[in-house]
């Protein structure tokens, strides 16, 4: 037998080698879980991301510098998980392990982990005989023991009640927690996503159609939408594919259009555009107060507003007011509280802040509902006509106008208001809309949108003859107010016939010594005036001025307003001094009631500059001119057209002055104006166009001349009879011109 080697203290040396073998086998054994530990990584490249290149750096930051753990805030549809994916995609090689989950709102978060492909088995999570709970519990576990750094955990559109597990999750350092929520989560760090610029959103819309390139036209529909990110690709590829115009952009969400388009949003090809848009977003989670509260937002125009705004009309002057409380409670009463933070509607607002279904401005302390879940909200839920009854009513004062002592420039920041009221009930004929469909058609009319105001009045008289009758006072009362706006429209025969249906009415109801009567009959004058018969206007006009002043006192606006229009005729039929005499008086009256800054003030201003021009006072006409001028272009704006007829009126001065160049100026900017409000075929139109040919003759340009002489006839031939003024005026100049040049 051969002699055995031994070698004294070895044996623990071998026994420890055997040891460090076994577990080095053990350890090659288990596979190291991949860097996906998820089946689904969705990843988007960073060139396909437009305008959140701050926001990519300020998570990357927030993440790996502050060790914050945070949730991306924001609308949905905005572009919270895009941001998620690019950033996952831009920082990929930065962690060691990712993992993504998708919350669903049809189950638990625990469930959400439990079932998300590959986890378990990327973990070695064995699940035979194990609850939802345990297999939860494992998988944290199993994510918590993964010894590399740092890792990266993504739970997109996660609910509030993820703050329940803040503690139980992985996080920081060794884990990057970045959820996306369109609601806010107890101490996670918020980051809000705002919406693109309408420079980044002009560039996602062309990223997605080539085929529109009217810039302008886009930048429209983007301010429509509100800059909605997904509402921009949805219609943009829609546009795209089916090779439609932005004229059907603009109406397809209300039409709910057809698009066959894929959209990551979801991962698969939509249907219609607002069936898509209303699935992204529910409701069913809203108690009974909160839903109240979305009905009025959704009758609201879509800008932000103030807490007080709410309490106005929900709480007019302390008033008791119905509104729903709560889900578990009835319908009950509430009375405007002494602390308005503490009431309810503070709670209720602050809740759909923090649920996402409103958005909140912490500078102006603001609150807004975006057009697109407006848009949801009127498309999903029953908005009824009692649910809005106390909105109406308050949108409804705020629009009107007391002739007596208001200043309608203050209503012209309500009238979006109530047209986005009126658009929510246009089939409903309410007795309760009457009132906000005359006082928004009033406003709407004294801020130059003539078109629109006859639309609304010619709603209104539809509803109140079928409702009221045709000979009811509402009726005429419509009547009447949709006679001045044909007249301005230069629809005279149309103006004629309902004006003498109104005077003929308010003579018979109310009699000879009516304000009404004096009304319809100053109306009527201004009517007969407009078609060239000037003594029935001044007959029409002196019968509302004795009706006046044998009922109103001496200072009424009323008075103020006859005896300006009677003034206007007087010096059409030249009697220049005794215009200027009524003119002074009405201005007397205008400037006691309303002082020098009121529109009634400034008309008549004008009226009496126009009388001094007329008289060869040019000097005073300009001076007087020029106030109304700089008070129209403030106050109403370039296009309105009062100050067209400033421009118009300043115009015919400097002829008077001999600054042909300056007049031409004016003169083409108040035909532009007139084109814009009243087309070519209009009596303002045409006496423009005689304007401009009048100082072309006067310039040497008697070419232009003839041109634009040309085309005042032929405007005025269709619309005046023969022996109409203005029609003989323009006539003669024409055959002047033709004849000398």
């Amino acid at each position: 037998m051969p002699d055995s080697i031994h070698v004294e203290g070895d044996n623990n040396l071998i026994l420890q080698n055997i040891k460090d073998s076994t577990i080095t086998v053990n350890q090659n054994s288990v596979a190291k879980p991949p860097k996906d530990l998820t089946l689904r990584i969705p990843k988007i490249h960073i060139s396909e991301v437009i305008g959140r290149e701050s926001e990519l750096e300020d998570l990357h930051k927030l993440l790996f510098d502050n060790k914050h753990v945070v949730v991306v805030n924001g609308l949905g549809g905005i572009g919270k998980t895009t941001l998620a994916q690019a950033y996952m995609s831009l920082y990929y090689d930065d962690y060691q392990h990712i993992a993504w989950i998708s919350q669903s709102s049809e189950s638990t978060i625990e469930s959400d982990f439990v079932n998300t492909d590959g986890l378990k088995e990327n973990l070695k999570i064995e699940t035979q005989g194990k609850d939802l709970p345990m297999l939860f519990n494992e998988v944290l576990l199993g994510l918590k023991t993964l010894t590399d750094k740092p890792n990266l955990l993504l739970i997109d559109n996660a609910e509030s009640s993820l703050t329940q597990y803040f503690d139980r999750l992985p996080n920081q350092p060794n884990w990057h927690l970045l959820v996306t929520s369109r609601e806010y989560i107890e101490r996670f760090y918020p980051k809000e996503l705002g919406f693109l610029t309408p420079e980044k959103a002009l560039e996602l819309f062309q990223k997605y159609c080539t085929l529109i390139k009217d810039e302008v036209a886009i930048n429209e529909l983007l301010h429509i939408v509100d800059y909605h990110t997904l509402t921009i690709e949805i219609l943009a590829k829609t546009a795209q594919k089916l090779n439609k115009d932005i004229y059907f952009l603009k109406t397809a969400i209300e039409n709910d259009s057809y698009s066959p388009v894929f959209i990551n949003h979801k991962g698969k090809k939509i249907d219609k555009i607002r069936t898509y848009l209303c699935s992204i977003f529910d409701l069913s989670k809203l108690n009974e107060r909160e839903t109240w509260l979305m009905k009025q937002f959704a009758c609201l125009p879509s800008e932000f507003l103030s807490y007080d705004f709410f309490i106005d009309f929900m709480y007019p002057d302390n008033q008791e007011i119905k509104i729903p409380l709560d889900s578990r409670e009835f319908i009950g009463i509430l009375k405007r509280p002494q602390n308005f933070q503490d009431d309810i509607l503070s709670e209720t607002l602050c809740d759909l802040v923090d649920k996402g279904w409103i958005i909140f401005n912490n500078i102006s302390q603001e609150y807004k509902m975006h057009k697109i879940i407006s848009d949801v909200v009127t498309t999903k839920l029953s908005i009824n006509f009692d649910d809005t009854k106390s909105l109406i009513k308050y949108i409804t004062q705020k629009l009107h106008i007391d002739q007596s002592k208001d200043n309608p420039l203050e209503r012209f920041q309500w009238i979006i208001y109530g047209k986005v009221l009126l658009d929510r009930f246009a089939k409903a004929q309410k007795l309760e809309l009457f009132n906000l469909q005359n006082n928004l058609a009033h406003a709407v009319q004294y801020s130059g949108d003539y078109k629109t105001a006859i639309q609304i009045f010619k709603n209104l008289k539809e509803s109140s003859e079928e409702i009221l009758g045709e000979y009811n006072p509402t009726t005429m009362v419509t009547n009447s107010n949709l006679s001045v706006l044909y007249r301005i429209m230069g629809d005279y025969s149309k103006a004629l016939k309902l004006s003498k249906k109104a005077t003929f009415f308010s003579e018979k109801e109310y009699g000879m010594k009516h304000s009404t009567t004096a009304i319809t009959h100053m109306e009527l004058g201004l009517t007969y005036r407009n078609i060239g018969d000037l003594q029935k206007a001044k007959e029409s006009l002196e019968i509302a001025i004795q009706i006046f002043e044998g009922t109103l006192s001496l200072n009424h606006p009323n008075l103020s307003r006859a005896y300006s229009n009677l003034a206007t005729i007087l010096s059409d039929l030249n009697e220049f001094f005794s215009a200027k005499l009524l003119m002074e008086k009405a201005i007397n009256i205008s400037e006691i009631v309303y002082g020098l800054n009121h529109i009634t003030t400034i008309t008549n201003y004008a009226n009496l500059s126009s009388v001094l021009k007329e008289l060869g006072d040019y000097k005073k006409a300009k001076e007087l001119n020029d106030k109304v001028v700089a008070f129209n272009v403030l106050n109403l704006g370039e296009k309105h057209p009062n100050t067209a007829i400033s421009y118009s009126n300043l115009s015919n001065i400097l002829i008077g002055l001999k600054d042909y160049s300056e007049a031409l100026f004016f003169a083409k900017k108040a035909l532009n104006l007139s084109l814009e409000t009243f087309g070519e075929f209009n009596p303002t139109t045409a006496q423009r166009y005689h304007n401009l040919s009048t100082i072309c003759h006067y310039l040497g340009e008697n070419q232009d001349a003839i041109i634009f002489s040309n085309k005042a006839m032929s405007i005025l031939e269709t619309i005046f009879s023969e022996n109409h003024p203005t029609k003989t005026m323009v006539l003669n100049f024409n055959e002047f011109l033709k004849t000398n040049y």
